[in-house]
């Protein structure tokens, strides 16, 4: 899958963190890095954070992953922080049990910055944009499938009626901005 994914993105200027079934060291043997790092481009910060527990469904920062979003966010230039669990409750019982835990420091740090920031993460399979410590979060669909919301009426712990889906973050000529794709079943 690596592989593949690898080669439909080549060429694209893609930046990659590992998500809660991902391994770190087959991934990054196909499409390059993939732990914490910061990335500058079109005038933009970006802040990749690694917050893969290994066999476990919840996401948590290390001590590194701390100190390079300390650093990021001290540079005014707009900022887009990356990373695969959310940092909030999302309204899904099961998902809010695997998201970013111990996510205070992560709050804090962003809290006080007032330059445009975005925050952007996926784990959750459907789209969906709230807020975090004051700023925009933008959580990704996935090209899996979706768990079903209480919401949603239904059988099975799947919703087969969202499409698989991505999102396309723009860098350059302004803050970053989040554009949802879906592609046809």
């Amino acid at each position: 899958s690596y592989s593949s994914a690898a080669r439909l993105l080549d060429g694209l200027g893609a930046l990659h963190v590992p998500g809660n079934h991902d391994d770190r060291a087959a991934m990054a043997d196909a499409v390059g890095p993939v732990g914490d790092r910061l990335h500058r481009t079109g005038g933009t910060t970006v802040a990749l954070l690694d917050t893969l527990v290994p066999g476990a469904p919840h996401g948590a920062l290390s001590d590194a992953a701390v100190a390079l979003l300390a650093e990021a966010v001290r540079d005014p230039a707009p900022l887009l922080v990356a990373l695969h669990h959310p940092p909030v409750a999302v309204g899904h019982p099961v998902l809010d049990g695997m998201r970013l835990l111990e996510a205070g420091v992560f709050e804090a740090l962003l809290a006080a910055r007032s330059d445009p920031t975005l925050v952007v993460c996926g784990h959750v399979h459907t789209p969906l944009a709230t807020t975090f410590a004051g700023h925009p979060l933008v959580v990704a669909p996935s090209v899996a499938p979706a768990l079903r919301w209480p919401d949603v009426p239904g059988t099975g712990g799947s919703d087969p009626v969202p499409a698989p889906g991505g999102v396309l973050h723009v860098l350059g000529d302004g803050p970053p901005r989040s554009r949802f794709l879906s592609w046809p079943v």
